[in-house]
This record gives C-alpha cells, structure tokens and sequence, in this order.
C-alpha cells in the first residue's frame, strides 16, 4: 500500500500525539441498531461557527453600580469579543458540511460491506470452524480484510478532503471503533476537546 508524498503517517502521528492539537470526536449513531456507523452531522467546532459566545449573557456578575455605566461596560466588552471573534473566524477555514457527510457515509458504507452476511462470508466461517479455526492463522477474515480497507479509505480521505482544511481523521479501529477523532493541525488552543 503506497501513500502520496502529502501523506506522511509518522509525521501527521507525531503532530497528532502532541498535547496543544484540538480533538473533536463524532460518536457512534445508535438510531440504526448496534452496527458499527457513525453520526454525519458536522460538529459544531469544525463548522468555523464555534463562537466564543456560547451562553447567555448574564449581568448578575456586575457590581450594583450606575445601570448606564454598567451597561457601557457591558456592550464595549462585548464588542470586544466580537471582535476577537471575527478574527478567529479569518483564521479557522474548516470542512463544507456536504464534503464531511459525504466521507462519513462512504466509511458507514464500508462498514456496512464488512458486517455484511454474503456467502462468502457464510462459507469462510464455516471453513474456518471445520479447521478449528486453524485457518485464520494463514489469512485474515472478512472483516479485518475490510478494516484494513477502511484504514486506507481514512488515508484517502486525509488526503483528498481533510487535510486541506487543517484536519485529521484517526482511523476509528484506533480508538476501538468507539468514535471517529479528528484532529484539528493547525489550533492554537492547547487545553480544548469536544464530543457531540
């Protein structure tokens, strides 16, 4: 299996295993049954809408002074904040959602192919119970077979679509099939991680 020279595992693994990189993590979607697929929504921090504003704003913090001073202070605060805001959106160019539904989908498809019970599938099995299961010592089975595949889509997907905007998807085998973590290369937060 060959990569392409903007592909560079041992890099991209030491950038990936650094503390100061951002991690957003696509769970599971369960509403489907328990087979191994992932949610397609766009998480919010890949959006570049993540706004520093996440609540409301709250003026039981403020000391009781004059309400107009008050509120001068408030809204140049908050103007401030915008401000920083705007600027953080320049900087953060991430994933069309379309693009990263559509690389979600094609994994949960390759998922779908590996748990899939075809007669092939149904004869390996048997083969492997009729050798005591001596057979899979020499080849693989269906579904590592898939997974390796899906570890090379997830390269390919790196590649085509995530790393042009700064990110980084790990393999879900790596993470136990539990959730799909993309890292975001070029944060500048150190202590940041969302789940969605």
């Amino acid at each position: 299996m060959t990569t392409s020279p903007a592909y560079n595992p041992e890099v991209l693994l030491q950038q990936a295993s650094m503390s100061n990189l951002q991690r957003v993590f696509v769970q599971r979607d369960f509403t489907e049954g328990t087979a191994v697929r992932f949610q397609t929504s766009l998480p919010e921090r890949l959006t570049g809408k993540a706004s520093i504003f996440s609540g409301a704003v709250s003026l039981n913090w403020m000391p009781a002074l004059n309400l107009s001073f008050t509120l001068e202070l408030l809204f140049a605060g908050l103007l401030y904040l915008k401000a920083i805001d705007w600027v953080l959106s320049l900087t953060i160019r991430r994933i069309p959602p379309e693009e990263f539904a559509k690389a979600i989908s094609d994994l949960n498809a390759m998922f779908d192919k590996a748990e899939a019970l075809t007669p092939g599938v149904v004869c390996e099995n048997l083969t492997g119970c009729l050798t005591a299961y001596l057979l899979f010592l020499c080849m693989p089975t269906h579904y590592e077979r898939m997974l390796d595949k899906i570890a090379y889509r997830v390269i390919q997907l790196n590649d085509q679509i995530f790393m042009p905007h700064g990110l980084l998807m790990i393999d879900p085998a790596e993470r136990g099939l539990r959730m799909i973590e993309i890292c975001i290369l070029n944060s500048t937060d150190s202590n940041t991680s969302q789940q969605i």
